[in-house]
């Protein structure tokens, strides 16, 4: 019937359509992978991307990338950009480096209540032969440290200080700047705010206690 015949031409066009999407056999590509290490707050992030082929033929590769910012339990909280570039490729194993400017995630942190990670998702097609493998990474934030001076020993009764000293190594201003101090026996929690903490600049925070009773005891200072 007519009917009949309009369904079956529908269904062969659909058959030939997804023919002629279907991703292509990987004839070169064996192995994509993407590596990053964990960066300093502040700085720009370097993304490279490792290509394994059969062929050590010159080739062009195009490579797309997104970027976001998650938290350790997958929800994403902040897209970042897009990165793209084409490259001339030779040699079996190739790398190609994509970098992600420090702009484009430090604003976005400000609205983290947790400590965030990156996530990104890269893909690559192989020019010439429409090739395309897709890859991901993932990084975590480093942080300036801090130094503690404290006496190896303390007495009791008597005064005990000690010393906090931090340094912003960063490139950026480090806002709402705060320590904190807990220990069980020696001293009631502290905190002490410094406010906007400039790159270069070192800020000291003293913490005076008196012991009352013997034995070991330990500082959590963050």
């Amino acid at each position: 019937s007519p009917e009949e015949r309009q369904v079956m031409d529908h269904a062969f066009l659909l058959l030939s359509s997804e023919r002629e999407h279907r991703r292509p056999i990987k004839e070169n590509f064996l192995h994509m992978s993407v590596q990053s290490e964990d960066v300093l707050l502040g700085n720009p992030v370097n993304f490279t991307v490792i290509l394994e082929r059969k062929t050590a033929a010159l080739q062009n590769v195009s490579i797309s990338g997104s970027s976001e910012l998650q938290l350790y339990t997958g929800k994403r909280v902040a897209k970042l950009c897009t990165l793209k570039k084409t490259s001339r490729i030779q040699g079996q194993v190739s790398e190609v480096t994509l970098t992600l400017d420090s702009k484009t995630y430090i604003n976005s942190l400000a609205i983290f209540d947790d400590e965030p990670v990156i996530r990104g998702f890269f893909i690559a097609e192989i020019v010439e032969s429409k090739e395309i493998m897709a890859s991901e990474v993932f990084l975590s934030f480093q942080y300036p440290e801090f130094s503690i001076e404290l006496p190896n020993t303390g007495r009791i009764g008597q005064l005990l200080v000690c010393n906090c000293i931090f340094k912003n190594t960063l490139a950026i201003p480090l806002t709402d700047v705060k320590f904190s101090l807990e220990s069980l026996g020696i001293s009631s929690p502290q905190t002490s705010d410094h406010g906007t903490v400039q790159p270069g600049e070192t800020i000291e925070y003293q913490v005076k206690c008196t012991p009352m009773k013997t034995g070991p005891k330990k500082f959590n200072v963050v």
